[in-house]
């Protein structure tokens, strides 16, 4: 079994991120703009007499299996679903909208947009085609921070992290060729969301994204990608899949649901392979069957803290404060004024910035002053509000 697994593949991954086609496959067909993509990967002729089991191959991608140099059969299944926006019948994200969600909730992702850009000088910026290295290795690193974080904060670990060095080396040619791209939300010149993409003919494939928690209250998820349709849109592509991961935010924003086709793979002329390919395919089987039933959400947990390296998920832990609301008198202790874009402030983040979004504050109108006779207690003035703050 062991060796089996050894051949298991992950189709959407290798081919978005690396265009790699496997050599028992002749050509991808692409059902949503009719154009093929010939395999040109040389096939051994003493090419490996096993059983291939291939995961997550799109709907809208047709796989023609390789029957001149290897004699190949399949069994094909379903069991994982997948989201995608289909664009191909609007002309705008608006019109979009209009059709997949109600009037409320339309209004609420105008208001997530008004306050974002209220609270801080937000600009959006795709890199694709163009990136100088200084950037790429600057987002990179902040991207990097981000998913520790965040994955920190969920005592869970993502699994980019496995292949993080090799996709931090790849990624950068790929931009320059417009295979790839990295779509960024900055407050000023922080990065503060940012999303790693790919790019094959008409389909955007959203690869992986996170946010800065500290922005948590912003809904940067769904900001990022209400401005990414707006570019898709304007570039020609009718495709945005967001891939699997049953998400909340997923059902919300795509309009198609699709099922993943899954091969197995195994040498025509061979019986007893055969016999095993199918013994291979119920296996499968029976693990979509478990998923539907929501097993694995508790295996999945089950594993991540037998995984668990207390040592590392607390260093991104984040600190907690008592808030406090004060009068709107002038300042009646003594004081020093912060600024908490340096380091050593950065723990005052989350907190103020929350404090911006429940208050609809600028930036540039909040002032942070740290208690001198109080350890650990601040005060954050805005126009119209004030906050005391006590670390826990």
């Amino acid at each position: 079994m062991l060796s089996l697994l050894k051949l298991k593949y992950n189709f959407t991954a290798d081919f978005f991120s690396n265009k790699s086609v496997y050599p028992f496959y002749e050509k991808v067909y692409n059902k949503t703009n009719g154009e093929c993509l010939l395999n040109r990967t040389p096939v051994s002729t003493k090419f490996e007499d096993k059983i291939y089991v291939v995961n997550h191959i799109p709907p809208y991608l047709d796989l023609k299996i390789n029957t001149s140099n290897v004699s190949y059969s399949c069994f094909k299944t379903h069991y994982l679903n997948g989201f995608l926006v289909n664009l191909e019948d609007y002309d705008s994200v608006t019109a979009y909208m209009k059709e997949q969600f109600g009037a409320k909730s339309r209004s609420k992702m105008r208001a997530y947009l008004k306050r974002l850009e209220t609270c801080f000088p937000i600009r959006y910026k795709m890199f694709y085609g163009n990136i100088s290295k200084k950037e790429y290795d600057f987002l990179f690193e902040r991207f990097l921070l981000m998913i520790k974080r965040r994955f920190s904060q969920r005592m869970d670990t993502h699994e980019a992290m496995k292949n993080w060095d090799y996709l931090k080396k790849t990624t950068y040619s790929r931009i320059l060729e417009k295979e790839a791209s990295l779509f960024v939300i900055y407050d000023a010149e922080k990065p503060i969301d940012i999303c790693l993409n790919y790019h094959y003919q008409n389909i955007f494939y959203d690869s992986i994204r996170s946010y800065d928690i500290d922005y948590s209250k912003f809904r940067l998820g769904h900001i990022d990608i209400l401005k990414q349709l707006e570019w898709c849109l304007e570039n020609d592509y009718t495709i945005f899949d967001l891939s699997y991961g049953d998400l909340d935010y997923k059902r919300k924003w795509c309009n198609t649901v699709y099922e993943f086709e899954q091969h197995v793979l195994f040498p025509k002329n061979s019986l007893l392979k055969r016999v095993s390919a199918f013994f291979i395919l119920q296996l499968i089987i029976l693990k979509g069957y478990l998923k539907k039933k929501k097993v694995h959400v508790l295996f999945k947990k089950v594993k991540s803290i037998l995984k668990r390296n207390p040592e590392k998920m607390t260093e991104y832990l984040e600190p907690r404060f008592d808030v406090i609301p004060i009068s709107e008198n002038p300042l009646f202790e003594k004081v020093d004024e912060i600024d908490i874009n340096k380091e050593e402030h950065a723990p005052l983040r989350k907190e103020v910035y929350d404090f911006q979004y429940t208050q609809f504050e600028a930036s540039r109108d909040i002032k942070v002053y740290k208690i001198i006779d109080h350890k650990d207690s601040y005060l954050i003035y805005g126009n119209k509000n004030s906050r005391k703050i006590v670390l826990k």
